[in-house]
């Protein structure tokens, strides 16, 4: 080659754009001003060129809060399950377990059936015992009526319980069994409880375990037996329930049984008591009886009576 063909290759600049080692002047597509291509100016920095520092500190910075994000996660669940763990110890120490309970208003109801039905005796967990559900099974028990729990911060619990009041018996096989004004059986026994008006009960008695209930037909008798002043008690032999939810006093007669063969008080309703108890107080002060089967009351103001055939 001749000496002026290497001037004209040195002084040439190849088609394919090369600068320096091999470095690319990439033309930018759509990017030219006056004509001139433009570089893509990430692909023309040089190897090894440093980074700009603003941007350096830019991902720093990035990478940083990033990594304090985590950070702040991590602590977070780190703290929470920590709190449940001391919840759970807490809940569950006997500190704070029904170490010391106290029972009030039971006379009828022994002390370790509430406990027992109640739970109680477990010594549960004041915060997480569940009191209604307690306060349902105590007043399952035949005598009690009412029942209210407190929790007695940090170790106790009150129970409060208004037991039912017997207004009458009735005849339960050989025995006699008590029951309230509300037909609830309270308990039963060998013989009679004195102070308690009878219940006559034609048919069979299949009804009488504690805690269960008379038949709806029992309730006039029982209202009528509640309220029977204590000054007739020892005139009553017992109360028997009559069509059209009326009911009858039977008087006493002596010598005879449970269906004594005495004077028959219809009451009738069980409307105006006090006012039918006072009239039968009276035709028992002022008026000969005998031969009397029937006193009708059931019109207090007008009372009659009638006589055997």
């Amino acid at each position: 080659m001749s000496v002026a063909s290497r001037e004209r290759s040195k002084g040439s600049t190849p088609s394919s754009g090369f600068i320096g080692r091999g470095r690319s002047t990439r033309e930018v597509p759509g990017n030219r001003t006056g004509g001139v291509p433009q570089t893509d100016p990430v692909r023309a920095r040089p190897y090894g060129a440093a980074m700009d520092p603003r941007i350096r500190a830019r991902r720093i910075e990035v990478n940083r809060k990033r990594g304090r994000r985590r950070l702040h996660i991590l602590m977070a669940l780190v703290l929470i399950t920590a709190l449940v763990v001391l919840a759970w110890v807490v809940v569950h120490s006997p500190i704070l377990e029904a170490e010391h309970v106290v029972v009030k208003g039971n006379v009828h109801t022994p002390t370790s059936e509430i406990l027992a039905v109640s739970g109680l005796d477990t010594h549960p967990a004041l915060l997480t015992m569940n009191s209604a559900r307690m306060v349902a099974r105590i007043e399952s028990l035949p005598w009690v009526a009412h029942a209210a729990l407190e929790r007695s911060w940090p170790s106790g619990v009150v129970v409060t319980v208004k037991e039912r009041t017997a207004v009458a018996e009735l005849r339960d096989g050989p025995g006699w069994a008590e029951v309230d004004i509300t037909g609830r059986v309270l308990t039963e026994g060998p013989s009679a409880v004195p102070g308690l008006v009878r219940l006559y009960s034609p048919g069979a008695t299949t009804y009488l375990a504690p805690g269960k209930w008379l038949p709806s037909t029992f309730r006039p008798a029982l209202k009528a037996a509640a309220a029977l002043p204590r000054s007739l008690l020892a005139e009553v032999a017992a109360f028997e329930p009559a069509p059209g939810r009326a009911v009858d006093m039977i008087l006493t007669s002596p010598g005879a049984g449970l269906r004594v063969s005495g004077v028959t008080v219809e009451l009738g309703s069980v409307s105006q008591l006090q006012a039918k108890y006072e009239a039968v107080a009276t035709l028992l002060a002022r008026v000969n009886l005998a031969g009397v089967r029937t006193i009708d009351v059931s019109d207090p103001f007008s009372p009659t009576t009638s006589t055997s055939a």
